[in-house]
């Protein structure tokens, strides 16, 4: 019976420097291809805090929307922007404003 052949490599590998020596080897390589890669722990608090900022923007939302119609209410209740209306002259009245009003 016959020996198993040991295994030989394919091919050396040849360093970049070793290949270009004596030459600018960033200008012909160019930049570093992970240089502007970001760690997934950063990315990843990045969308947290975007996650919670939006629900902060959204809570905000809602108070103001209800604030509005509150005051919207309000203003229907009391009849004051059909009031204001009259004053500027508005919805084609009947009654006009006195003078003192206007001003």
């Amino acid at each position: 019976s016959l020996a198993p052949v040991g295994k030989l490599p394919a091919a050396k590998p040849i360093p970049v420097s070793e290949l270009y020596a004596g030459q600018d080897i960033q200008r012909i390589t160019g930049p570093d291809l992970f240089s502007k890669i970001v760690p997934f722990a950063v990315t990843e608090m990045a969308s947290l805090y975007d996650e919670e900022k939006a629900k902060l923007i959204r809570a905000e939302s809602e108070k103001v929307d209800i604030a509005n119609d509150e005051m919207a209410a309000s203003l229907d209740y009391l009849r004051l922007p059909g009031a204001l209306q009259v004053l500027k002259g508005g919805f084609d009245q009947d009654v006009l404003p006195d003078e003192d009003f206007r001003q």
